[in-house]
């Protein structure tokens, strides 16, 4: 098309005349490529004034097309239901009794705060405003417990929709809460200790995008921990877990570090599994081209039974995995030994959804005790 036959280029150009004619004489370059770009905005955000018959077209199209993605939506979602109706039912049945395990986190949360016992009194860094010790670690864990129990819903709704991607992304957060949960509850350099729970606690500072977003008292509780433990604890996003790594002290902890200090290696093909749908590499795009029929992208939620029974395996078995070591430790630390058996529930449903997908021909899948024993 020449863009003196197009309409989009008449309109800006009458556009951008009319902003140059009202500027001071003489004008510079800069002034006429502003008027231009400020006309291709007045344009694109006007079109129901300036062009109504392309605009409604435009709106009409776009219903239509959104009939044809509800229509596919509903059949993607059927054929997947058809496959794994059960796992899902299970799964629903496993989230519900998650968000139990976490009551029964809060309730001896709230014991350990009411207790006479100095060292669930005790206060981060002796700051009065601050929970520290026991009941910090407490509080740490049930929220990386509920993270988790989050992060495992979304995956099963993406799931639902045919997002795979989707899945496989929030597969890979899901993961590294796990680890990380793990990692708490394993690696505290004294026994029933609490240091690492308390710096994982304080490293939320160090994630502010923005310094104005913490207030004196966050800068008071850095400064703390400064003196504490060293500006160390500042060289890395991981840099918390230094005391439970056993080994020296290096500038920038990793990922990786974490994983190796809980022998989890044999779990780290989740991890690379998991990174192609993260990041927004040339792979994604690639993959998604359909040049049969001409350059088609997929752009709408798929059936791909392989990938469903293989995410919602691995995600229920690692919901089940942190938060079994998060009961286990949060019973012993806080001698509640019951919640063990009060979370009953949890144990079961896990078990039978992820038996449930397992079963499936598409997968063979291996608990977290077999996987640990290599």
């Amino acid at each position: 098309m020449k863009p003196e036959a197009s309409q989009f280029i008449q309109i800006i150009t009458q556009i951008a005349n009319s902003t140059i004619s009202a500027l001071p004489h003489p004008i510079g370059e800069e002034s006429y490529t502003d008027a231009v770009s400020d006309a291709v905005y007045r344009c694109i955000n006007n079109t129901e004034s300036l062009t109504p018959e392309q605009h409604a077209r435009s709106l009409e199209l776009a219903k239509q097309g959104r009939e044809r993605r509800k229509r596919q939506a509903r059949r993607a979602e059927g054929k997947i239901r058809k496959h794994f109706s059960a796992a899902f039912d299970a799964w629903e049945l496993a989230l519900a009794s998650s968000e139990l395990v976490n009551q029964l986190l809060i309730q001896v949360l709230v014991r350990q705060m009411r207790s006479s016992d100095p060292q669930a009194e005790s206060r981060l860094f002796d700051l009065g405003e601050e929970l520290g010790g026991a009941a910090l670690k407490t509080l740490v864990l049930a929220g990386m417990q509920a993270r988790m129990t989050t992060y495992s819903s979304e995956i099963l709704v993406l799931l639902r929709g045919g997002y795979h991607n989707g899945a496989h992304a929030r597969l890979r957060t899901l993961y590294e809460m796990a680890v990380k949960s793990f990692f708490i509850c394993n690696n505290e350099p004294l026994l029933d200790g609490y240091e690492l729970a308390e710096r994982y606690y304080v490293s939320a500072r160090l994630e502010a995008l923005d310094p104005l977003q913490l207030d004196s008292y966050d800068m008071k509780v850095l400064e703390e921990a400064r003196k504490r433990w060293g500006d160390s604890f500042f060289g890395g996003d991981n840099n918390w877990a230094e005391p439970g790594l056993g080994i020296p002290r290096r500038r920038r902890i990793t990922f990786r570090d974490i994983e190796d200090a809980i022998e989890g290696s044999q779990l780290r093909y989740i991890y690379r599994a998991s990174n192609a749908a993260v990041h927004a590499g040339s792979m994604q795009v690639v993959t998604a081209m359909n040049m049969e029929h001409g350059p088609i992208f997929g752009m709408r939620g798929s059936v791909n039974t392989q990938e469903v029974a293989y995410i919602g395996a691995t995600c229920i078995e690692m919901l089940k995995m942190g938060t079994t070591e998060i009961l286990k430790r949060v019973a012993r630390s806080a001698s509640e030994w019951d919640i063990l058996l009060e979370s009953a529930a949890f144990t079961w449903h896990t078990t039978m959804a992820r038996d449930h997908f397992a079963s499936r021909p598409e997968i063979t899948t291996l608990s977290w005790d077999e996987m640990a024993d290599g």
